[in-house]
């Protein structure tokens, strides 16, 4: 991907838009043109020998919009890819719809302006405001002085096919786990000091991963131990863990983890196609998932999400309709639905070339397939988000049984919460009165977060200064 800008650097935006519309742009060159004389921007594009130039006039102030849209109008005739989101680039278009609201004065101006101005197909923006109805109640009465804290375990059994996450293989776990908690428990004092010289409270844990249930059930106990007594988590209303492998499960490890104070469980199959699961990477199988159900309903679980994932290799509609199908009796109390993102340090990026990935026309059935069916069972979508190079740049959507709704979910997409993050690669979050975050970043190299646990947890001890 080579992009040339004169006259203004909106280069990000620019971007955005070849990724909508190529699904590998290594071959494209862009050049966008302001000319503040003509009041016009022309962005001009070429892949494979084929060109294609587009100019736009404006109306108002030159601003980022207009690239985008100038962009939009070169790109779409070049591309069998469709662009169900129009411009509308942002990774939160939630935010970004409740944002309109609040600017145009009501639902159908915002819509009117997404059609119009954005290009949003029109099923696009239903599912937009479906969501804000959901979300909009929970988020009015969140308390302005809440937080959530996020405690990652970045280790896991191996490595999927399509992740590019920080984390490692599990490996000789002696080499791996233990020094990897002493850190991570380095950095929870120091936080829990920062956080009692102030008056906010704990209101979501979320431990997440890689995959948190490759600790033994010992590990898990102290974990648990380790934040409530170093936290006050009485005010904690959600307590997450992101179990995701269904083979990393033991009913001692699941015991741990409700005497813990966990209340809320992730069982992430991604699919229920035993043909799919070894391609991706997993270990287990579509029984192994049925069996994690229980064991959890067992140990006295009754809110577990599970998500999947459409566009895997090989799937077809009838493949995720099955998937569907296998959890409905299950009976989960959520279903995230993530479509199939490419991501660049991933086995698949890698190998993209050989691997039969589904066409957008097929992912897109396959969103409408799965839709369709939480929809007539009673989940809505509550939460969603958006990543730059999925298949046919779709989106992630988090559907809910009434009352089920994943409050730490809604905070971290809508950005209306202070995110404590301890663990590698955690992001902590600061979002202040008027709405602007800060962020704090921590390695995503394990060896490299132990190796500076000392000056992290310093940080984290002047968090709040």
């Amino acid at each position: 991907m080579n992009v040339q800008l004169q006259g203004h650097d909106f280069r990000y935006q620019a971007e955005q838009m070849i990724f909508v519309f190529f699904r590998d742009p290594e071959n494209v060159f862009l050049e966008s043109i302001y000319d503040e004389k003509t009041q016009s921007v022309t962005t001009h594009i070429s892949h494979n020998g084929r060109k294609n130039s587009f100019t736009l006039s404006l109306s108002a102030p030159f601003c980022s919009d207009d690239v985008l849209l100038s962009a939009y109008f070169a790109l779409s005739p070049l591309s069998a890819l469709k662009a169900p989101w129009g411009i509308l680039s942002s990774t939160r278009p939630t935010k970004q719809a409740r944002s309109m609201v609040w600017e145009h004065g009501s639902v159908e101006q915002a819509k009117k302006v997404l059609r119009d101005r954005f290009l949003v197909r029109e099923d696009k923006i239903d599912l937009l405001y479906s969501v804000l109805s959901v979300e909009t109640p929970i988020l009015t009465k969140q308390d302005k002085k809440s937080v959530s804290l996020f405690v990652g375990i970045p280790i896991c059994p191996s490595r999927c096919l399509y992740c590019s996450f920080g984390c490692v293989p599990q490996g000789k776990r002696e080499h791996r786990i233990p020094p990897y908690l002493a850190a991570l428990y380095q950095e929870i004092d120091a936080l829990s000091e920062a956080l009692s010289q102030t008056d906010f409270f704990i209101e979501t844990v979320y431990v997440g991963g890689g995959t948190p249930t490759v600790l033994l059930p010992d590990e898990l106990s102290c974990l648990f131990d380790r934040l409530s007594s170093r936290f006050d988590l009485s005010r904690v209303s959600e307590y997450t863990l992101e179990a995701g492998r269904p083979d990393t499960f033991t009913p001692e490890k699941l015991a741990a983890c409700i005497q813990g104070g966990v209340n809320r469980l992730c069982i992430n199959p991604q699919t229920m196609q035993d043909k799919t699961l070894p391609v991706i990477g997993r270990s287990h199988t579509a029984s192994d998932v049925e069996k994690a159900f229980a064991m959890a309903r067992e140990a006295g679980f009754q809110n577990i999400n599970s998500d999947i994932i459409l566009g895997l290799p090989g799937e077809t509609e009838d493949d995720v309709a099955d998937t569907l199908n296998r959890l409905f009796a299950l009976s989960p109390e959520e279903i995230t639905a993530h479509t199939l993102y490419i991501k660049r340090a991933s086995e698949l990026k890698k190998h993209i070339e050989k691997t039969p990935l589904p066409t957008p026309e097929t992912v897109e059935k396959m969103l409408d397939v799965t839709q369709n069916a939480l929809l007539s069972r009673g989940y809505a979508p509550y939460y969603m988000y958006k990543q730059k190079n999925t298949l046919g740049n779709f989106e992630n959507v988090g559907y809910a049984l009434p009352g089920y709704e994943s409050l730490y979910n809604i905070y971290i997409i809508e950005e209306t919460q202070t995110i404590l993050s301890v663990g590698a690669g955690g992001v902590t979050k600061i979002v202040n009165a008027e709405g602007r975050n800060t962020r704090s970043f921590n390695p995503k190299d394990i060896l490299m977060y132990q190796d500076r646990i000392t000056a992290i947890a310093e940080e984290k001890r002047n968090l709040f200064l």
